[in-house]
């Protein structure tokens, strides 16, 4: 009789927990997207900052960085379009890296006006570092020079 009891705590526990990570992956697969354009950055800097942080400690720079939104100002190097996102390569004055920004087209109305040595400020969320630090889900600011 004991040991019955104890399966069926056991049981009753187990459907609990089930129960309980089915209602959590349900409610992180729907949790809405963050709004990059009405979120305010965490950090301001410029590409040569960014930069210079990445190569000079990595690792604290992730910490320091990484999944958050952020803008940036610089000078465009370079102007990709891909699939549906532009993606925007930002120039450091010291680096042989930059700021890879990827602009989708969906929510940036300002891209075609850009031009290579435009400086802009553009804001996004930082994830990581390759040869450039690379921003997603970016969004141009509009007091830029467009």
């Amino acid at each position: 009789m004991n040991n019955r009891i104890k399966y069926k705590t056991i049981f009753k526990i187990a459907v609990l927990t089930l129960l309980a990570l089915v209602t959590f992956s349900v409610f992180m697969y729907n949790k809405p997207h963050k709004n990059i354009a009405r979120s305010k950055p965490s950090l301001f800097l410029s590409t040569d900052v960014i930069v210079s942080d990445f190569e000079n400690n990595e690792s604290e720079a992730n910490t320091k960085y990484l999944e958050k939104v952020i803008e940036v100002k610089g000078t465009i190097a370079n102007i990709e379009q891909a699939a549906e996102q532009t993606i925007v390569t930002l120039a450091t004055t010291e680096s042989m890296g930059g700021v890879m920004c990827y602009l989708p087209h969906a929510t940036n109305q300002y891209l075609e006006k850009l031009n290579v040595a435009d400086v802009v400020k553009i804001k996004g969320v930082c994830t990581g570092y390759l040869m450039d630090v690379v921003l997603v889900k970016c969004v141009l600011i509009k007091d830029s020079n467009i």
